[in-house]
């Protein structure tokens, strides 16, 4: 009984597998440049995944215009979200990388260095409210040294751990 389950499972996902085995063959061999609500223009390579220059636009309404090597988003390009969010800047392996500058939706702004897809490094995130920390992030914190600015003028320099505040800082009250 066992053997005769065992079995039955490994063809079941064999058969699993050559259903998406023909899907992809079928998408290939179209070369479709639209498929089930994704559409994608542009440059292709030899293999037919996107390379060069194109803009993709997924069944969510996600765009990506930019430039691709071998499927994957490398270099500079445009991504928006129907949500409202706009990143303009540099990728790596599908993820935001090097400078960039993210808008979000709701009027939070980031222009700085990313890293895998994370606020790292040097940069200036501007809140909606009108803060402005300009200094160091690790993986989408404040860390390290920065000045945050309120919205009232006032400015707190210093160092930064984990987001809050850490040892002494160099306080400038507007008035």
């Amino acid at each position: 009984m066992v053997v005769v389950s065992t079995v039955y499972t490994h063809w079941k996902y064999a058969m699993k597998l050559q259903t998406l085995v023909s899907l992809g063959m079928v998408l290939l061999m179209a070369g479709s440049t639209a498929v089930a609500g994704m559409e994608y223009e542009g440059e292709r390579n030899a293999f037919n995944r996107f390379h060069g220059k194109g803009k993709f636009t997924s069944s969510r309404g996600e765009v990506y215009d930019g430039t691709w090597v071998d499927g994957s988003r490398e270099g500079h390009g445009v991504f928006t979200t129907p949500a409202g969010d706009r990143y303009d800047g540099n990728w790596s392996n599908n993820q935001e990388n090097g400078q960039g500058k993210m808008t979000w939706a709701n009027g939070d702004v980031y222009d700085g260095n990313w890293v895998a897809g994370k606020m790292q490094g040097e940069g200036t995130f501007t809140s909606a409210k009108g803060e402005i920390f300009k200094g160091n992030f690790s993986s989408n914190v404040r860390q390290g040294k920065g000045v945050l600015t309120t919205p009232a003028g006032d400015k707190f320099e210093g160092s930064w751990k984990g987001g809050k505040k850490s040892g002494e800082f160099r306080v400038s009250l507007r008035d």
